[in-house]
């Protein structure tokens, strides 16, 4: 009898472990799985000893500070953060010297590079996704080097000998630079459109307004393979709900261009000047008109405004008329624009974009232009440089 009681006490004690032993065991498995879903950050900085480096979150509309450590005496730092899908991270030394990452749970980044030139010279291991985005940033940063370096010999040139055909061949150099840039950044969409690097390609820009990747099936494709996969992203979101606005832009242009079919004439543009004035374009029938679409913060427009002007200064007297619409959302960079660059023709935009006559005109980048016959026909499109002027003489003589 002594030796059932003992066996049934044992019994009891093993089975009492045993229930307060397993729920122990079911929180260390949780929270081992939620240590594995960490997103760690780390590297190594020459000549940073010391110094911060700086983690932010990258938001859709801005950027939101995360952590921050000193490197160590190797140049070594780490970030550890709690992530259940991609997201953007921006790996900071300054304002204007950082790196962008895009990390996801059970993933380790690697970042290494020099203090002084770390955004441009930095590696990255861990993340496919991170790599991709640095040869995106990589190749943007050396397509505005050579952008900056065309613009600047242009404008030797028209402030020394004027030469209009080595300002054409500068043009047409920046346009080149311009494609392949283009080429370059939607073949990678097409080619990755299930990377969250595909976002940074589509959200890059030349300038201010003007994006690299402009074709809309493009931006469509990534969009819809990347919203099935990470629909909690906030960025894909995004990226969602402006494909959604653009394809409903697409459909009411091809509205309009149907309408328009039966027109004889080409669509009419109302909208104010820069004194407040409001201006039509069909109030220039009978003369021959260039409606040219532009904007005060791209360098592409400003340049060509130089081109313009001379070109009226030569045909304004012999029926010419410039109609241009500003595309623009500041008015007081549209009219600082207009006066230092001396435009004395019609200035027309509504600081909104002037979304309805880009779409009636299918304007899919600035600086375009338009001219127009008497009767108010297109008769020639998107001229520029010497191009311009060869036309010009031919209709205007």
């Amino acid at each position: 009898m002594k030796k059932t009681i003992n066996q049934l006490l044992k019994h009891m004690f093993t089975m009492t472990i045993k229930r307060f032993i397993f729920p122990i065991l079911i929180l260390s498995m949780f929270f081992a799985c939620q240590k594995k879903s960490d997103l760690t950050i780390k590297g190594a900085i020459s000549g940073g000893k010391g110094k911060k480096v700086y983690l932010y979150k990258l938001l859709v509309n801005g950027q939101k500070a995360i952590d921050s450590t000193k490197i160590g005496s190797n140049g070594d730092f780490e970030f550890n953060c709690n992530v259940s899908y991609p997201t953007f991270y921006l790996v900071k030394l300054t304002p204007s010297n950082f790196v962008t990452v895009v990390g996801d749970s059970l993933q380790t980044i690697d970042i290494k590079g020099d203090y002084k030139t770390f955004s441009s010279t930095y590696t990255v291991e861990g993340s496919e996704a991170s790599s991709d985005i640095r040869d995106l940033n990589l190749h943007m940063m050396k397509t505005k080097q050579q952008i900056g370096k065309l613009q600047k010999s242009y404008y030797e040139v028209l402030n020394g000998s004027k030469n209009i055909q080595e300002l054409s061949r500068i043009e047409g150099q920046f346009q080149k630079v311009m494609k392949e840039q283009t080429d370059y950044s939607t073949e990678f969409v097409k080619t990755h459109p299930f990377s969250m690097a595909s976002i940074i390609a589509l959200y890059q820009k030349f300038d201010y307004d003007n994006y690299v990747v402009q074709d809309l099936q493009t931006m469509k494709t990534a969009a819809s393979a990347l919203e099935a996969i990470y629909p909690e992203s906030q960025h894909v979101q995004a990226l969602h709900k402006n494909t959604l606005k653009l394809i409903s832009k697409e459909r009411k242009y091809k509205m309009n261009n149907l309408l328009k079919q039966y027109a004889v004439n080409s669509p009419d543009i109302e909208l104010p000047d820069n004194h407040g004035k409001v201006r039509k374009l069909s109030s220039l029938r009978g003369k021959y008109v260039l409606v040219q679409f532009w904007a005060s913060t791209d360098q592409g427009s400003r340049i060509q405004n130089d081109i313009l002007r001379k070109n009226y200064s030569l045909f304004h007297k012999k029926g010419l008329e410039i109609f241009q619409v500003s595309v623009d959302t500041n008015k007081s960079s549209w009219k600082s624009a207009i006066k230092e660059d001396q435009l004395r023709w019609i200035n027309v935009g509504d600081m909104q974009g002037s979304n309805q006559a880009v779409i009636n005109y299918n304007v899919q980048m600035v600086p375009y232009n338009y001219l127009l016959d008497p009767e108010g026909n297109i008769i020639a499109k998107n001229l520029m440089g010497s191009e311009l002027n060869k036309a010009l003489s031919k209709v205007l003589k």
